[in-house]
Order: structure tokens, then sequence, then C-alpha cells
């Protein structure tokens, strides 16, 4: 993908929230901001509140769109079907429109392609662990260019993710107030506090209503953690469980891919972050369930996503500067 003379927009939209990033064509940051949720399976009305927000949020930061036209490039979670590509670049589109952005070009891509333009430059191999709402491990290797494993979404994968954690603690807090092992001593009463109810009886007239709320379901998954690492049994069983399927996305993308051994595994996503702020549990545990050279070797994603995005829009030259400038700063 050429660049042009022209900034570039970069999006990057998940369930979770999303990130946009003006870069000049030299590879300048020129402006930040953050919204909600914007998955492209979404609402129309919540896609384009998250959407909008955002923009709002960045046109306010730099007193205005630029004045001249910007080169769009968004990942978007569920652009993987052509429906849902269709609905996000629409949405976009309007919001863009409705905000004063005079666009050039707008490409719209997967959320997965933007975290491996994140991870190394066009044609180096990588590999990526990613999990937050949603998981799913890719790869580009000798064997393949790009190599998906997971993200099928709530309904019928994301193992390990943060939703799978919030979710599953649900059930293991009426497991355990049936006195079915494990036990929980704390993660009971603080999952039903975050949810402001008051007994297990009410988790269970919830539940339906939160199944239709993935990101406050994985919202609970810092809860969780941070249960784990106190000792909760209950807590202490689901981080493992979580970790043996993470770990086994991780190493199927990378044999697929054909990425070899010394090719380190980045991890990305809000739930390593909040994992890092409860101490590492989750990513201890997923250390043990690797090879130890694969252990050994995992890392943070060097760049954020969304400047993933971004750098599929620059010339190789300014996308270095971007990534060199990026590196500089304290992590986004």
């Amino acid at each position: 993908m050429s660049g042009s003379p022209s900034p570039v927009l970069g999006v990057d939209a998940g369930g979770s929230g999303c990130r946009a990033l003006l870069v000049s064509a030299a590879g300048v940051v020129l402006g930040r901001a953050e919204g909600g949720p914007a998955q492209a399976a979404l609402a129309p009305t919540t896609l384009a509140a998250s959407l909008g927000g955002m923009l709002a949020e960045l046109g306010q930061n730099l007193q205005g769109p630029p004045r001249g036209g910007v080169r769009v490039v968004a990942g978007f979670a569920g652009a993987a079907a052509e429906q849902g590509r269709r609905r996000a670049r629409r949405a976009l589109g309007r919001v863009l429109a409705s905000g004063g952005w005079h666009v050039t070009a707008l490409t719209v891509v997967t959320d997965l392609e933007v975290v491996l333009a994140a991870a190394a430059d066009p044609g180096e191999p990588a590999a990526v662990l990613l999990a937050s709402t949603g998981s799913v491990a890719v790869a580009c290797g000798a064997s393949a260019p790009f190599v998906r494993v997971g993200g099928w979404g709530r309904y019928l994968g994301d193992e390990g993710s943060g939703f799978w954690l919030g979710w599953r603690a649900l059930g293991a807090v009426l497991r355990s107030g049936d006195g079915r092992p494990p036990e929980s001593h704390t993660l009971a009463p603080a999952l039903l506090g975050a949810l402001g109810l008051a007994s297990p009886s009410d988790l269970a007239w919830a539940a339906q209503r939160l199944w239709t709320e993935p990101a406050r379901v994985a919202g609970l998954a810092p809860l969780v953690l941070a249960q784990a690492q106190a000792g909760d049994p209950a807590a202490t069983d689901l981080v493992a469980q979580a970790a043996t399927a993470l770990a086994e996305l991780l190493l199927v993308a990378r044999h697929r891919s054909g990425v070899g051994p010394e090719v380190p595994s980045a991890l990305a996503g809000g739930l390593w972050r909040a994992d890092a702020c409860s101490g590492g549990v989750l990513e201890r545990a997923l250390r043990s369930k690797l090879p130890v050279a694969l252990a050994d070797a995992l890392t943070p994603l060097r760049l954020p996503p969304v400047a993933g995005a971004v750098c599929l829009g620059l010339e190789p030259s300014a996308a270095r500067t971007l990534r060199a400038g990026l590196a500089a700063e304290a992590p986004m």
C-alpha cells in the first residue's frame, strides 16, 4: 500500500475501544484520540457514536481537521467478513464526512492486519497473540504470509480472552455457591459488587442481559486476574485455563506460518495491560504452557496496533521514522 503527500489517519477499532493516530507524510505524529467500542458488528448507532466521539476529540485537539486531505487506513474487528467490512467503511466514511474531514483515500482492513503491521515491517516474520475482549493469534513466516488462529467471537471462540474470563468467572461464582469446586473465597463478592448485584440468584437473572454486553463482561477480567494474583482458587483455575487456550492459539499460528524459534511472540491487547497491573499472573501462566525458548521470548507488541494502520499508509522511509519516534516514547 503506497503512501501519499497527505497526512495518514490510522484507526484501530475493536470490541473494547477505538484509537486514532494522525501522522504527517514524513512520519511525525500530529495527534491522537480514543473512543468507545467500535467493532464492525456493533449496531450502526453505537459504531457511529464511538467513531464520532473519537474523531471529534482528535479534531478538537488539532483545532480542526487538517485543511488538506487525509489518507485513512482503518483496521476493524469484524472486518474479515465482507458485510462487516462494508459496514465499517460506511460508518467511518459518514462520520469523517460529517466531521469535516476531507478524505483522499479510505482503506478498511482487519484489526489483525494492523496488528501484524505494528509487529514487523512488511515481509518480516512475526507472531502476535492478541487478547482483549476477544482473542486470536496471527503470524507471518516462511510457510504463509498471513495465518490467523482463533478470533471467532464469543459465540464460537475467543478462548482465553477478556470476555471468556469474565463470563466463565460468573459461572464459577454460581458453581462455588452450589459447593462445587474450585471454591471462591473472594471472587464472588468482587464480581457481584462490580455488577451491583446482591446475590448469585440476581446474577443468574442478569446473565441473559450480560451476554449482550461483551465489553462489560470483558471489563470483569481485571478483577479475575487480581483475585488470581491474591490466591483465590476459582480465579486461579480460570487463569490457568485461559493460559492453556492462549498457548494453543499461539503455537498453532507459529507452526502453520513457519515462524522460526528465533522470532519472538508479541503480546497485544488490553488483557495484557490489565494483567501487568495485576502482577502478570496470566503471562506467568502462559509461559508455563510454552516451550522454554518461546516462553523466554515473549515480548510486548513493539508499537500500538493503530500505528500499524498508519504504517500501511506511509512510504517505507516515513514508516521507519514513525517507528523510531514511537519507540522513543513511553508506551501508549
